[in-house]
């Protein structure tokens, strides 16, 4: 598997806010916070049902939980699923699923102080690179978002992981992004605690300070 950083599809322009409330381009599109209603997980994303049968999608979903869930200190805010003709000349496959999931990290503290944005991405990286095997025909691209986040009021950045899988059937195809699903599940589980660690330690040194200060 192959993973980059894919510059070309950041989005830097006008912040997208979060919470969101519909998309733009499809109005029946709408906002579901799944850390508050995981179990609409499975409903909510209509590009993902249609390809229900296959065990990556519940790969997909598991994911999606894990990263909402109370053991994280990440969050999803969007995501995209298709699945078509592959049209890549690069690519000897005749088939294509790709898609992407916004993720950003729930204490906001880090998401909206500077170049935060660039130290996710890295660590996202660092993880994937451990968990991606190299043979399978699928790719990762690592990109950032500008975002609002409502609940501060401040803007901060969200990193977006874009994935490709090919096969030459949709059992194949299907089967490949499962495999990648679950190192995108292992690569935020190790992103989760690195961030735990960092919070730790700054709290850690945070406390540290007052104590030097009251015995000064």
């Amino acid at each position: 598997m192959n993973l980059y950083r894919a510059k070309e599809l950041d989005v830097t322009g006008t912040p997208r806010a979060h919470p969101w409330t519909i998309a733009s381009n499809d109005p029946a599109c709408r906002y579901v916070d799944f850390r508050s209603e995981p179990g609409k997980i499975p409903t909510a994303l209509e590009d993902f049902r249609r390809w229900e049968q296959y065990p990556a999608i519940e790969g997909f979903y598991d994911f999606l939980r894990w990263v909402n869930g109370p053991d994280s200190l990440l969050e999803s805010n969007d995501c995209v699923f298709r699945f078509e003709p592959n049209d890549d000349p690069t690519r000897p496959f005749q088939l294509q699923a790709s898609g992407r999931v916004m993720l950003f990290v729930t204490d906001f503290r880090f998401t909206c102080s500077p170049k935060f944005g660039e130290s996710l991405m890295d660590a996202f990286a660092s993880q994937l690179m451990r968990n991606l095997p190299q043979s399978p025909p699928a790719t990762v691209g690592i990109s950032k978002a500008t975002s609002f986040f409502k609940e501060v009021g401040k803007r901060g950045e969200q990193v977006v992981l874009y994935f490709w899988a090919w096969g030459d059937s949709e059992a194949s195809t299907f089967s490949t992004l499962g495999t990648l699903f679950g190192h995108m599940l292992d690569a935020a589980k190790g992103v989760s605690r690195e961030i735990e660690e960092a919070i730790s330690l700054s709290e850690r040194q945070s406390s540290e300070s007052r104590i030097s200060a009251d015995n000064s």
